[in-house]
């Protein structure tokens, strides 16, 4: 059964430095585009460089009307860009957050996970990978548990069969405490859920 997950944001290095990097991007952008369309204006305005193209009426009246036609569009496709930055950004760090679970899960032995991502999400082809790994390692450590039951069944007919010589009951042992011992790390995994 998987569990849905819930829409919250993901606060972490990833989102947080990918957002803030972008906001600097945008900003900086932000900062060229006013530079570029207003730093003419303000030069006219200040100083005497242009007199012969334009009055001074005539660069307050441009700046003017530039500060109401340009400023509203560009800070609302400044606010757009953010959201759409995080968005994003969330598109990526939600599967990278439910990724790293999985594999931490995976870490602890616990092969019975799946790795699941939101249709919308970006990293499909990464899960899909994860999966493969660890259907494999299931069908793997299956195959040690099913050949360390044959190995410990043997044992127990080997021990039955014993004629009681002393050097094949130390060999009994000693191949006892190595199951013993391939058994402890075959309990480390789960394989079912």
């Amino acid at each position: 059964m998987t569990r849905p997950y819930r829409r919250r944001l993901i606060a972490g290095k990833v989102p947080n430095r990918f957002s803030l990097t972008n906001f600097n991007f945008f900003l900086l952008l932000f900062l060229i585009f006013g530079g570029a369309l207003f730093g003419p204006l303000i030069i006219g305005l200040e100083s005497d460089l242009f007199p012969y193209f334009y009055s001074p009426e005539e660069v307050a009246t441009q700046y003017l009307m530039f500060q109401q036609l340009i400023w509203p569009p560009l800070v609302l496709l400044f606010v757009i860009l953010c959201v759409g930055t995080v968005i994003f950004t969330h598109r990526i760090a939600g599967p990278l957050y439910r990724l790293r679970s999985v594999l931490k899960t995976i870490g602890e032995g616990n092969l019975s996970v799946q790795a699941t991502i939101r249709k919308h999400d970006y990293l499909h082809e990464e899960a899909d990978c994860i999966n493969e790994m660890i259907e494999s390692l299931r069908l793997k450590i299956m195959d040690i548990e099913t050949q360390y039951r044959v190995v410990l069944g043997e044992v127990s007919e080997l021990k039955r069969a014993e004629g009681g010589g002393r050097g094949s009951t130390e060999r009994i042992q000693r191949l006892e405490a190595e199951m013993d011992r391939l058994g402890s790390q075959l309990r480390f995994f789960k394989t079912a859920s």
